[in-house]
């Protein structure tokens, strides 16, 4: 309030015919910037892919290396563990387990789980050849759903390591996994692009999207109660209702690389842009923001939410986790904000916002009418940037 006092007297113009006081008043700016944090691991070369909150306040992740193979801890502060793993992997997604345990893919035939305390058991996928397992999933009756590239396959695994498959219709090939709000599994393919719903009985329904080629990857569920999706080839957004109809959003920049999505908890969808070097965040009509990383060429991969509320991701190139806070940065003024324009009856007066730190995208304007003892009113429709005053604001203090 001080500050603002302080704007209000520096803009204070006076004239015989009309009094006005111009003063600023900047409302709901929304910063287009916002406070990372990145912590590398403790192996070299270790390439950190998916990401997920664990049932002990801390994140898990994969480290997809060769020669790395290990699930990484990270707590709220930054402290790293890693867990080696004793077999050959290419280790891709994690999940938290019903059962509080952490589950995995290990990118070959076998799916993991490993306890808060590092103890790993590894249970094998029946048959022959590698199925190349990728997303796992937490699915509505309890169990374990993942992916199978090949032979284009969705499974199941209970929590004490039954598994089951069901091969899809076509010979699309299936990536990540999310239960959705209609009580089935949700999932991407690509070869030919679609999006998949299979029900916790094995039924397997298929929306193809608009255009093949463009790669959907990661999958959520949203707070709309739709399915939300990346497109990595294209860049792109997708939305799926649960009776399949599709609309897609275009981002910013053309570079390949959306890949993971998740529902945060500011009722957005966030997501990262490898290709772009950035974590994005879209409303639930399309609007998006984008905020660049800290560290360049990091190649952002997984996402999720974290205990603490923040966005967690991973920085594949970079060999770092790192978080992102949802909540925006609040302005701070820098340069003082103005108003320019003669103060009587019918001349334009206009407001310069000055200049403000955290790249706020938007100002709102509000102009009033004061009778000198600090009582004062908003005028009606005068919401704009620029204010021409009338005959009723002579002897009276004019603000914004």
């Amino acid at each position: 309030m001080g500050e603002r006092e302080d704007i209000r007297r520096r803009m204070r113009a006076l004239v015989t015919s009309l009094s006005l006081l111009c003063a600023l008043a900047l409302a709901s700016a929304t910063a287009a910037s916002a406070q990372f944090a990145e912590y590398s691991t403790l192996t070299h070369i270790s390439r950190p892919s998916a990401i997920a909150a664990g049932p002990d306040g801390n994140m898990w992740f994969t480290e997809s290396w060769p020669e790395a193979r290990r699930i990484g801890r990270i707590t709220p502060a930054g402290e790293v563990t890693e867990f080696p793993l004793s077999f050959a992997t290419n280790l891709n997604s994690i999940v938290a387990g019903p059962d509080g345990n952490l589950w995995f893919t290990d990118g070959l035939s076998d799916i993991g789980r490993i306890t808060p305390a590092g103890e790993i058991t590894v249970f094998t996928i029946p048959g022959f050849g590698d199925r190349q397992t990728d997303g796992i999933a937490v699915g509505p009756d309890g169990n374990l759903w993942f992916s199978e590239v090949y032979p284009s396959a969705i499974g199941r695994i209970t929590t004490s390591g039954e598994i089951s498959e069901y091969p899809l219709p076509t010979t699309g090939r299936p990536v990540r996994l999310t239960t959705g709000p209609d009580g089935n599994i949700w999932f991407t393919q690509y070869e030919p692009d679609a999006i998949g719903r299979i029900t916790p009985a094995g039924k397997v329904t298929e929306f193809p999207l608009p255009a093949n080629g463009n790669t959907p990857y990661g999958i959520t569920t949203g707070p709309d109660e739709n399915l939300w999706f990346t497109e990595r080839e294209s860049n792109k957004v997708g939305r799926i209702t649960t009776s399949g109809e599709v609309t897609e959003f275009p981002l910013p920049h053309k570079e390949r690389g959306a890949e993971e999505i998740v529902a945060g908890p500011d009722g957005n969808l966030w997501f990262n842009e490898a290709g772009a070097n950035r974590i994005g965040r879209i409303t639930t009509s399309g609007k998006v923001t984008e905020f660049p990383i800290p560290t360049d060429n990091s190649t952002p991969y997984g996402v999720a939410v974290g205990p603490d509320g923040n966005i967690w991701f991973t920085e594949w190139l970079a060999d770092q986790i790192g978080w992102i806070s949802p909540e925006p940065l609040i302005p701070e003024n820098i340069s003082s904000p103005w108003i320019t324009g003669t103060p009587q009856q019918g001349e334009t007066l206009s407001a310069s916002p000055g200049a403000w730190s955290n790249e706020p995208t938007s100002y709102e304007y509000q102009w009033e009418s004061c009778d000198g003892s600090a009582s004062c009113f908003a005028i009606p429709g005068a919401e704009e940037k620029s204010y021409r005053p009338t005959g009723g604001d002579v002897g009276q203090e004019v603000r914004v």
